[in-house]
C-alpha cells in the first residue's frame, strides 16, 4: 500500500547535501524507491532535487532573526489543507504539525548551553536573548511537545536533548545516519590521492591531517591549531576545509599568525565534493565540542581513514579507542595533542581497515528500514 508522506524542510538543494540535508535527501530517496508518495514543504527546492516529489512552497516573511517563527507558522499554513490526506508528516527543521520530528542539531538549548561555555561577559548573558534563539526555542519547546516520535541520530543526542527537554524522553528513539561507501571509499579516493597531494604541494613523507567542518568555534578548529603547535614532527600537516563567514576568518587567521603555523596549515573553501580531500589525507581529525552525528566524520571512516575526534561527536559511540582512531575530551588540547602525535607513528593501516569496516555496516538503507518501520507503527 502506497503511504503518502509529507517531509518539511527548509529547502532542498542539489548544492547542500551535507549534514541534515544529506539525511533527509538519502531518506526521501529511499521512501521514493519504495514507491511512497513524498510531498514536500519547502522554502525553496531545486528542480533537480525534487523531481518526482510534490511540492509545496513555505512562505517565511520577515527578518532573519525571526525565520525560524515565521516559518513554522508558514509550513503549519502550508500544511493544513493537505493533512487529513497525509500518513505521516516528517519534520527536519523547527516546525509545528509534524507526527515525527528529526532534530538533526539535537536540541537547539542544548546547543545554546555548549556556546555559552566560550563566552564571556556581556556576550553569555546575552546570547540567549537573541530573536534568533528566542523564536527557535519557542518553537522548539512547542515541536517537541507535541510530537508523537523524536528520532535523534545517536545515544549522544539523545542525551542532549532529553537533559533540556526531560520531558520528551518517552518519545525519543535513535536512528544512526548513513553513508554511501560506494561514493566514498578507498578504491575510489586511491586514484585521487596524488594529484590532489601534487595540488596541494604535500611531500610523500608528509602526514596530511585533514579538518572537515564549517564554524570555527563549534567544530574545535581553535583546540586544533594549539594541538597542532605542538606536534614536534615537521611531517605533519594540516588542511582545513570548510565555509567560514568574515568573522571566522579574521578569527582563524589571527590564530595562524599567533601559533606562527602558516607554513603547516593548508586552507580550503567549503567543496561540494570532498573526495579528493578525503583521498589526500591521511587522517581524519574533528574535535567538535557539539555534533551529534559528524556525516562528515562517517565518510572519513569510509574512505579508509583513521579519526581523531571527541566524545562530543555521535559518531565517536560507534568507534572502540585504539582500533579506528582516537576519542578525547573537547577542549582538551594536550589530549589531543598526544592523539595526533600518537597517530603519526601509530599502524595507520590497520586502523584504516577497521574505519572501513566500520563504515560498512553503516548504509542508508539500514536507516531508511528503520524510519519506514517507525511510520508504519505511527499509521492510524
Amino acid at each position: 500500500m502506497i503511504r503518502r508522506i509529507g517531509m518539511i524542510v527548509g529547502e532542498l538543494r542539489d548544492a547542500k547535501r551535507v549534514g541534515s540535508e544529506r539525511r533527509y535527501t538519502e531518506l526521501i530517496r529511499g521512501l521514493r524507491e519504495r514507491g511512497d508518495e513524498i510531498h514536500l514543504f519547502a522554502r525553496r527546492w531545486d528542480e533537480t532535487a525534487a523531481d518526482g516529489l510534490t511540492c509545496h512552497a513555505v512562505a517565511a516573511p520577515g527578518p532573519p532573526s525571526l525565520r525560524p517563527l515565521a516559518f513554522a507558522l508558514g509550513a503549519l499554513v502550508a500544511l493544513r489543507r493537505w493533512r487529513d490526506r497525509l500518513d505521516i508528516v516528517h519534520s527536519h527543521t523547527k516546525s509545528l504539525g509534524d507526527d515525527v520530528v528529526s532534530p538533526g542539531g539535537s536540541a537547539h538549548r542544548a546547543y545554546l548551553a555548549t556556546l555559552r561555555v566560550g563566552d564571556r561577559g556581556l556576550r553569555r548573558r546575552a546570547r540567549p536573548w537573541h530573536p534568533f534563539h528566542r523564536s527557535t526555542l519557542l518553537v522548539e519547546s512547542l515541536q517537541l511537545r507535541a510530537a508523537r516520535r523524536i528520532v535523534v541520530n545517536s545515544e549522544w543526542s539523545r542525551r542532549q536533548l532529553t537533559a533540556a527537554y526531560p520531558q520528551a524522553a518517552p518519545r525519543v528513539e535513535v536512528v544512526y545516519n548513513g553513508v554511501d561507501s560506494a561514493h566514498f571509499g578507498p578504491a575510489l579516493t586511491a586514484a585521487l590521492r596524488k594529484p590532489m597531494r601534487d595540488e596541494l604541494d604535500v611531500a610523500d613523507r608528509e602526514v596530511l591531517f585533514l579538518f572537515v567542518g564549517a564554524g570555527d568555534r563549534r567544530k574545535g578548529l581553535h583546540e586544533l591549531l594549539a594541538a597542532f603547535r605542538r606536534v614536534a614532527s615537521p611531517a605533519a600537516r594540516l588542511l582545513v576545509v570548510g565555509h567560514r563567514d568574515r568573522k571566522e576568518t579574521a578569527r582563524v587567521d589571527a590564530a595562524l599568525r599567533d601559533t606562527g603555523l602558516g607554513a603547516r596549515v593548508i586552507l580550503r573553501p567549503f567543496a561540494v565534493d570532498p573526495r579528493p580531500y578525503y583521498a589526500a589525507a591521511d587522517a581524519f581529525v574533528l574535535p567538535t565540542w557539539f555534533d551529534p552525528f559528524s556525516n562528515a566524520t562517517l565518510e572519513a571512516l569510509a574512505c579508509g581513514l583513521p579519526v581523531v575526534t571527541t566524545s562530543s561527536n555521535g559518531v565517536a559511540e560507534l568507534m572502540t579507542a585504539g582500533r579506528e582512531g582516537s576519542i578525547v575530551r573537547a577542549g582538551d588540547v594536550d589530549g589531543l595533542r598526544a592523539a595526533l602525535s600518537e597517530m603519526l607513528d601509530t599502524d595507520r593501516r590497520s586502523m584504516a581497515e577497521a574505519a572501513r569496516a566500520l563504515a560498512e555496516r553503516m548504509t542508508w538503507t539500514r536507516h531508511v528500514d528503520a524510519m519506514s518501520a517507525l511510520y508504519d507503527r505511527l499509521r492510524p
